[in-house]
């Protein structure tokens, strides 16, 4: 867990991730960041594809990889 790890450092992470690029978050860190209600799936997606990524659940986390034509993003998707 990244204890000072807040969403304006992953959207920075993410806003500089070249096309292909990959950036893997923790899932203790995407539950505190996102939440873990019924809608934090979805506003960890829309998160995602506003910054031009898809996100991708894994086994410790999620990967958000850079792609540069996003048009539809869901978690088990590669």
């Amino acid at each position: 867990m990244r204890k000072d790890f807040t969403l304006p450092d992953l959207q920075s992470k993410l806003d500089l991730l070249e096309s292909g690029g990959q950036f893997q978050v923790l899932r203790v860190d995407i539950e505190r960041l996102f939440g873990m209600n019924d809608v934090a799936r979805a506003r960890l997606l829309l998160f995602a594809q506003g910054h031009g990524c898809l996100a991708i659940e894994t086994d410790t986390g999620v990967t958000f990889r850079r792609d540069a034509e996003v048009r539809a993003t869901s978690l088990g998707s590669s």
